[in-house]
């Protein structure tokens, strides 16, 4: 069985592999909160977040995945809460659909869902 941890605040894997990192990918160029990715399928992953340089509005954006480099596509964003946004978590439900749930600061903290899909 392989697993990973941490230790000494460095990544460690069992059964001999050894882990490595792709160059950083900005998919949001100001501050970022309760950041949660979900993948979508082997090459496209959903990040949503708090964008706090846009009133903490709740935010997707698509990542692709071509070998190790990741793209993200911030052209398309798209806020799925014109709220502000607290502690967002994401889920696949298929190859082009997943919910977002967050706390809805701006409806009476009421704890929302919402749709995120691919066209």
């Amino acid at each position: 069985m392989s697993f990973v941890k941490i230790y000494n605040g460095k990544l460690v894997a069992s059964a001999g592999y050894t882990l490595n990192v792709g160059a950083d990918e900005v998919f949001n160029s100001g501050s970022t909160y309760y950041i949660f990715v979900t993948t979508m399928d082997s090459t496209h992953a959903i990040v949503c977040y708090a964008d706090t340089d846009n009133s903490n509005y709740g935010t997707a954006v698509c990542l692709t995945l071509s070998d190790t480099t990741v793209t993200a596509d911030t052209a398309n964003e798209v806020v799925f809460n014109s709220g502000s946004s607290k502690y967002i978590s994401v889920t696949t439900m298929d190859s082009t659909h997943a919910i977002a749930c967050y706390r809805d600061i701006g409806n009476s903290d009421y704890g929302t869902a919402n749709c995120i899909y691919t066209t």
